[in-house]
């Protein structure tokens, strides 16, 4: 791809997350963030500039107070496995606390 080409696809693929009506949420292999549907950041309460190039489980970690939690492993290792086998992994539920929410 020349970088001309390149550019359009960012306008192009920018473009597309702006429009859908879904929570999208775009990792690298590294599993960075690289791209969000703007219904993800509304639903998430999230900004798009606070969450572009961060880790994933930096963004939405293991709830600390819930020592049962396993989101973080089984969405790595799941994530890993489609890296790795390039094998579609079907998972129902990932638990995760996105926000707290004080009520008044």
């Amino acid at each position: 791809m020349k970088n001309k080409d390149i550019q359009h696809f960012k306008e192009d693929a920018k473009a597309i997350l702006e429009a859908v009506p879904d929570l999208y949420l775009i990792l690298c292999p590294k599993l960075n963030i690289v791209g969000a549907s703007d219904a993800y950041l509304k639903a998430t309460m999230r900004k798009r500039e606070e969450i572009l190039g961060q880790p994933i489980f930096d963004i939405f970690p293991d709830n600390p107070d819930d020592l049962s939690a396993t989101g973080v492993t089984n969405l790595r290792y799941s994530l890993n496995r489609v890296l790795e086998d390039k094998e579609f992994v079907m998972r129902w539920l990932y638990r995760n606390t996105i926000f707290d929410v004080l009520l008044l």
